[in-house]
Formats: C-alpha cells, sequence, structure tokens
C-alpha cells in the first residue's frame, strides 16, 4: 500500500464517525479502519502525524460507539506505528477529562440506585433505568474504556505527557472510577508510576546498601524482582545472597521481547518494608507487627515514605522463598533499576542509626509541676520611717 492510503482512510474513517447515517458495524466503516492499520507500516512518519490529526479532528465531534472506533484506532496508531503521542493527546485529555466526570455522576448514581458496590450487578440491576434518566452521562460511561485506552497509549510513551496530566489533576479525577473500571485502573497506574527517582535500599541483615535509580515502575512487586535482579550474586563482590530472577523474566517486565500481556513469573526474593520498619537497634529482627510494616506489592512505589527528602527501602530475607506473577506494566513503559553506587559499610550504619531514631525516639522523662513560685515580700522600712529613696527633702 501507498503512504498515502493511510492518511485516505483516516480522513474517511472520521467523516463516518461523525456522519449521523452511519453505524459502527458499517462495512464501510470497518473497511476504514482496517486500511488505517494496514497501512502503517508503509506509511512515512509526516503521513502517520497527518492521519492522527485527521482522527483526532473526528474524535472532537464523534459520539457512542462512532467515537469508541476512533479512539482505539486512534490508539493503535501511537502504539503500534509509534505516532507521536504529544499530536494525540490534547483531544483526548480533553475528552478524557470531560468524559471522567460525566462517567462518575453515572457511576455514583448507580451504585446507589442499585445499592451494591459491584459494578457488574448494580449495571445489571439499574444500568437500563438509570441512562434513560442520565444519557449524557451514560453515553459518558459507555465511552470511558475507549477514551482510557487511547489516553494511556499516549501517557505510557511519555513521561512528559504524565506529567502534564498529573498537573491538570486528571489523576484526581480518576480516581473514583479507579476500583471499578479495569481502563481508568490502568490511567491511574500511569500516572502513579515512578518516573526517573533516587532510592537508597539498605539490607539490615547484612550490612549493605546502595543507591539506585528506579524509572517506569508502577508496582512494587515491579521494584521486588528488579532490585533482585541489579543486587543478588557473590557477597565476595559487594552483592546480596539470594536468588536472582531470570533474565527472560526480567526482559518481560520490562515490556521486552514481544511478550508483552504475558504475566511474569519470578521469585519474591526479598521483603520490602519502609524505612521506620527498624527497631531501636536499626535492625529487622522482630516479625511481630508485620502487618503494619510490609509495603503493598501491588501498591506504586512512590508510595514508599522519604526522609531526609530520600525514598528509602528495607530489604529482609523472607521466611520462605515463593513466586510471584505480575503482570507487564501498561503501554510502553520499561520499569528499569540501575545501581548508582553501593554504600560503605559506615554510610549503611549512619543510615540505620539515623532511622532507628526517627522511627523511635527516646522518651523524655515525665517531669513534676513546678512548685509555686514564694510570695514577694517587700522590704521591710526602716526604722524611724519612710525609706530613703521615698523622702522628700524639707525646706
Amino acid at each position: 500500500m501507498a503512504s498515502s492510503d493511510l492518511l485516505a482512510a483516516a480522513t474517511e474513517l472520521a467523516r463516518l464517525a461523525v456522519n449521523p447515517t452511519s453505524t459502527p458495524g458499517d462495512r464501510s466503516m470497518r473497511d476504514a479502519a482496517k486500511t488505517v492499520l494496514a497501512s502503517v507500516p508503509s506509511a512515512d512518519k509526516a503521513t502517520v502525524r497527518k492521519a492522527v490529526r485527521a482522527l483526532a479532528t473526528g474524535v472532537k465531534r464523534a459520539r457512542g460507539p462512532h467515537a469508541d472506533v476512533l479512539h482505539l484506532t486512534l490508539g493503535a496508531l501511537v502504539e503500534e506505528a509509534g505516532a507521536p503521542a504529544e499530536i494525540a493527546w490534547p483531544v483526548l485529555a480533553d475528552g478524557l477529562a470531560t468524559g471522567l466526570a460525566g462517567a462518575t455522576k453515572f457511576g455514583v448514581a448507580l451504585v446507589r440506585a442499585a445499592e451494591t458496590q459491584v459494578v457488574a450487578d448494580a449495571l445489571a440491576a439499574k444500568g437500563a433505568e438509570l441512562a434513560a434518566k442520565m444519557p449524557e452521562e451514560a453515553r459518558a460511561w459507555q465511552e470511558l474504556p475507549a477514551r482510557c485506552l487511547a489516553a494511556a497509549a499516549c501517557l505510557s510513551r511519555s513521561p512528559e505527557l504524565r506529567a502534564e496530566a498529573r498537573a491538570a489533576g486528571l489523576r484526581k479525577k480518576a480516581d473514583a472510577l479507579s476500583l471499578g473500571v479495569a481502563e481508568v485502573a490502568q490511567v491511574v497506574q500511569l500516572l502513579d508510576a515512578m518516573e526517573e527517582e533516587e532510592v537508597v535500599v539498605l539490607h539490615p541483615a547484612s550490612k549493605r546498601g546502595y543507591v539506585v535509580r528506579a524509572s517506569d515502575l508502577t508496582m512494587n512487586a515491579e521494584l521486588v524482582v528488579l532490585l533482585a535482579h541489579a543486587l543478588c550474586g557473590d557477597p565476595r563482590k559487594g552483592k546480596l545472597a539470594g536468588e536472582r530472577p531470570s533474565a527472560g523474566a526480567v526482559k518481560s517486565l520490562r515490556n521486552l521481547g514481544g511478550r508483552r500481556g504475558k504475566a511474569v513469573r519470578a521469585p519474591a526474593t526479598f521483603e520490602l518494608l519502609p524505612w521506620d520498619a527498624v527497631d531501636a537497634a536499626g535492625e529487622l529482627d522482630s516479625r511481630e507487627h508485620d502487618h503494619d510494616h510490609g509495603l503493598d506489592l501491588s501498591g506504586s512505589p512512590t508510595s514508599i515514605p522519604k526522609t531526609s527528602g530520600k525514598r528509602v527501602v528495607l530489604l529482609r530475607d523472607p521466611d520462605h522463598l515463593h513466586a510471584i506473577e505480575i503482570e507487564p506494566p501498561p503501554g510502553a513503559l520499561a520499569p528499569t533499576v540501575l545501581v548508582e553506587r553501593e554504600l560503605s559499610e559506615k554510610e549503611v550504619a549512619t543510615w540505620l542509626g539515623k532511622l532507628a531514631a526517627r522511627a523511635h525516639p527516646p522518651h523524655r522523662a515525665p517531669t513534676s509541676p513546678r512548685s509555686p513560685a514564694p510570695a514577694a515580700t517587700k522590704r521591710p522600712k526602716k526604722a524611724g520611717g519612710t525609706p530613703k529613696a521615698a523622702t522628700r527633702k524639707k525646706r
């Protein structure tokens, strides 16, 4: 196919999507969408950009299932053809913010009307009835999954767009639906990703520590696997003892090697704990209060608490080794952990001492109430009358 076929197909698809007489199942619309995707390999970058702009123009006006087709095609262009995400993002961002607002109203009303937090059950019980009362909000709800998938394709390819989305408050707008709509959860996961950040890693049992640079991390489970891959090895060479995940598992976790979408199975070589899990001696011997300290493997590394302006994570060897399964991160994220330097024994001791002091500040002995101050006494007068300072000279 010629490069011009892509632009012609994208323009035709956008035209059909805003045509009220066409339906998403029309042969002409299906053919246009197929042609767009089939034309990508032979298209040059300039034509891909023009095709993205053509589809983005249609996205502004399309509604319902027509909009879904455009969003999914636009997302595929960004994801599969490497179309510039920054061209597609502005129109997607505007539509997503508006769509989230309407869908949230519908979702809140839905679970209240159905008296259940299970979205599938609520839709079955009250979805049609509520859609008749709130047609615009119901349409926003129906369009939301496709909007989120297109947005995720852009967000996963650009830390700058993620920063822009956070600054615009998109994370907060998506929060209410993140537990009930998987596609919204994907957007939230991207906006919660740890970008490029320095993390202090301490292994109190061996008195070893490291400064690592982490990027594109969306889950603490990724951090466990990548830390084990980066730090485990020969203790005589400054490494930690422990099972190192296979190169294949790490490659899949980093969205490399053509295994996108498949769960990664790897050993949970360490337990992750926040800095305040140390005892007063700067150790991790006791497991008595683990439920209060352990980091949730499904949580974001951006939730790891900071101290002295840095995120600090503690590693502990598990009682028994077990495997964990991790879904690869969405889109084009490639989680990475690189060791910047190993801490000296003195630095590790300083860190552990500082953490112990902050986690367990010394208790001050209670002080007894102060005794009341003695009443002020007047200076006795000299015999013979008035004090000297108060006398007047008689003439």
